[in-house]
């Protein structure tokens, strides 16, 4: 819905594409669904440049802008200085959930290490990748979240865009953003599949579907817990399928790191998977790659692709206000992901910390807090 929004301001549309519902299906269908039909984000690597590029772009549009200052009539005249740097507005709380979503980032980690290159995928370059990532994230980020407050001050909103009048440099951003915004979606939707994936095989392993033990699906339940245990990393073997459809785990092997290195860390945290090799059948389910442990055969993972693209479609066409949508799921679940999970962890597996407890603290405050606002405002833009 954001595309289409920028795309309606001050772009000449044919008015049968400027109805939001239209356009929202022909960008899905034609654009957001062939690119989420891939199986693996190794494709989409080469829009990455690209997308850089473009925000960094927008950056210098922005900060030129707000020099230039065309015909006078973009900077706005601000309060004083308590009132643009110290005043704290009640709204603040209904966009909590915003500021939380920049920091789950978890979905989205192991498949990014998962699509770097074999010959470099290791701890040593994934530091790198993700430090270089995340600290240019957080200075595009700024910069330009600086530079249009002191352009609109009090009067700026969450849609930038919005605010600036009909300049071409503008429409040249919005352009960049929509083909941007277009391009990534597919990154966080294949966590999504990913994750309905993971769930239909717990399922399927719960229930003792195809199992040659009499049925019992428990069995590999300790084994597949122990593998989760080994943070970002991908196992050279364990819980796949031969060419028979058996599964065979024969005692996962961590890639990039020696039995010294990892011993190295936490005390105790991965000796269980460094443990001698165990043999566990596993017939595989009839709706998986054989040979593979988490690609689905072509009709399935047509079906469930389409599937769950429709839903967010049509939550996006009914979804009142994309602000308030972000802020609501943001304060419920991204509070828990971002600061709740990672603390109890902590908790688990090192023990107390002042560290941990008040990250814990900050994201129960937040997650409360933030959901009854969020939760009010959404209905109250509904009503």
């Amino acid at each position: 819905m954001t595309t289409t929004l920028l795309l309606h301001q001050r772009l000449d549309l044919n008015p049968f594409l400027q109805k939001d519902d239209i356009l929202v299906v022909l960008l899905a269908s034609f654009i957001i669904l062939p690119l989420s039909l891939l199986r693996d984000m190794t494709p989409l690597a080469k829009f990455s440049i690209f997308s850089v590029l473009t925000f960094v772009g927008i950056v210098m549009i922005i900060v030129v802008i707000y020099f230039m200052n065309p015909g006078d009539e973009v900077r706005l005249d601000g309060g004083t200085v308590g009132e643009n740097w110290f005043k704290i507005k009640t709204d603040m709380f209904e966009s909590l959930g915003t500021f939380v979503l920049l920091y789950v980032c978890q979905n989205y980690a192991h498949l990014t290490y998962e699509s770097l290159d074999p010959k470099i995928r290791n701890i040593k370059t994934w530091k790198k990748v993700s430090t270089y990532s995340l600290s240019l994230a957080g200075v595009i980020s700024l910069v330009v979240g600086i530079f249009v407050y002191i352009t609109f001050w009090q009067k700026a909103k969450d849609n930038i865009f919005e605010m600036y009048p009909a300049l071409p440099a503008i429409d040249i951003s919005k352009i960049l953003l929509c083909v941007t915004m277009l391009l990534t979606f597919p990154l966080p939707f294949f966590t999504c599949r990913e994750i309905v994936v993971l769930v239909a095989l717990d399922c399927f392993s719960v229930c003792g579907g195809g199992r040659n033990n009499g049925g019992r699906g428990s069995a590999n339940m300790d084994n597949m817990s122990q593998q989760l245990r080994a943070p970002l990393l991908t196992l050279e073997e364990g819980n796949e399928w031969d060419e028979n459809g058996v599964g065979i785990d024969e005692g996962p092997k961590i890639k990039g790191l020696s039995k010294e290195e990892v011993g190295s860390g936490a005390p105790g945290m991965f000796e269980d998977i460094l443990a001698q090799p165990s043999v566990v059948h596993q017939q595989q389910p009839a709706w998986l790659i054989p040979g593979e442990g988490r690609q689905l055969t072509t009709t399935y993972h047509v079906v469930v692709t389409v599937s769950l693209l429709s839903v967010i479609t049509t939550l996006a066409i009914l979804a009142p206000s994309l602000g308030d949508v972000l802020d609501l799921v943001g304060c419920a679940t991204g509070s828990v992901i971002g600061f709740v999970l990672p603390a109890l962890f902590s908790f688990k597996l090192d023990g107390y910390s002042h560290l941990a407890l008040l990250i814990f603290m900050v994201g129960a405050v937040v997650g409360v807090v933030g959901t009854v606002f969020s939760l009010r405002k959404l209905i109250q833009d509904m009503a």
